[in-house]
């Protein structure tokens, strides 16, 4: 269990020794402890023997995909991952190689978007316990597709509407879900700009007639008719909903843009609808699987918690700091020690091992 510790603590305590900056939205340059970490992170996400639920599902994954030849690649589901898992097999790399360069995928996603945050390290300590150990280690396909949702986002929040499509397009290639982001291409559209809001309707019909069509059966009989249900589906969209609530209570004393402030009071709108949703949904799997796509949302209200509290209640920003930390070592906690499937991470294994 200690290599999930040690992730956890690494940026804890860069979390408590750095102080907030400015807005990097502009500027989201990395450190060379930055650099450290991500390496720490692929190897980790990497590196993995037998963790993750999914493990067997993905070695047999991998063990089809690496038999294609290389046209096969473009005509089946998720090309991009099975582009990975070829790529991989004809290097002789195995599920290894599958898993690193998934990994160093979400990783700089995630890195990059918490640069941007005003308090990134202690936006890297709260996506350890879900979106790093959970997500990216078992979840791989949808790992890869979030990282790459949350460097759209970066761009979305510079208002670059096309930019942000390209990159939820590619994601969309790992795992279709990721097809629900492109209607938010048009929170940053203005009222007149009619040629804009008609791209982003077109690029959202064609990647969903790419990506969807031929699935939208498949998806309709697994989750919703078979009333699929994910343990802990509950707890995990609480967790999204609670920041939702901040910020669209104390949304005035986030250091927003008019942008930033427009997106992510309409992505906290939008979680707590789908937290609604799931008390009316016959498939809480479906629900959670949508959900993982408004994580980013957790890193960036509490990234930014403690200078809201400390300014609306006059209290000192280190203590909220520690307070963050801690809640989510209890989550790390509670989930490797009583969660239903923590077996499959514990203990964690090393491939040369």
């Amino acid at each position: 269990m200690w290599p999930y510790w040690v992730l956890f603590l690494i940026p804890a305590l860069m979390a408590v020794q750095r102080r907030p900056r400015a807005n990097a939205l502009w500027h989201p340059a990395w450190s060379a402890e930055l650099w450290f970490f991500w390496f720490f992170l692929v190897l980790l996400i990497g590196m993995r023997y037998e963790v993750g639920v999914d493990w067997d599902p993905y070695l047999r994954y991998f063990n089809y995909a690496a038999d294609l030849n290389f046209w096969q690649i473009f005509v089946l589901d998720d090309p991009g991952y099975i582009a990975i898992n070829w790529l991989s097999g004809q290097l002789g790399l195995g599920i290894t190689g599958v898993n690193l360069i998934s990994g160093a995928i979400f990783a700089s996603g995630l890195v990059s978007f918490s640069r941007t945050l005003p308090r990134p390290w202690l936006a890297l300590t709260i996506a350890v316990p879900f979106m790093v150990i959970v997500v990216a280690m078992s979840l791989v396909r949808q790992g890869v597709a979030l990282g790459l949702v949350m460097t759209g986002l970066i761009w979305l929040q510079r208002g670059n509407y096309f930019r942000y499509l390209a990159w939820v397009v590619f994601a969309a290639a790992f795992h279709k879900s990721a097809i629900i982001m492109t209607p938010f291409a048009l929170l940053i559209t203005e009222r007149k700009r009619f040629l804009q809001i008609l791209m982003v309707v077109l690029i959202g019909f064609i990647a969903f007639i790419s990506f969807l069509q031929d699935r939208i059966g498949y998806y309709i009989e697994t989750y919703l008719e078979a009333s699929y249900d994910s343990g802990g589906a509950f707890i995990r969209l609480l967790m999204t909903l609670v920041p939702a609530l901040i910020l669209l209570i104390f949304f005035k004393s986030f250091d927003f843009n008019s942008l930033q402030k427009k997106i992510w009071v309409w992505v906290s709108i939008l979680a707590v609808l789908l937290f609604a949703v799931l008390f009316i949904s016959p498939s809480s799997a479906a629900v959670d699987r949508l959900a993982i796509y408004f994580l980013p949302l957790q890193l960036v209200v509490f990234a930014s918690l403690p200078d809201v509290f400390s300014y609306r209640f006059r209290t000192r920003k280190f203590g909220w700091s520690i307070a963050i930390i801690l809640y989510y070592a209890s989550v790390q906690f509670v989930w490797l020690t009583f969660a239903t499937h923590a077996g499959s991470w514990i203990p964690y294994r090393i491939h040369f091992f």
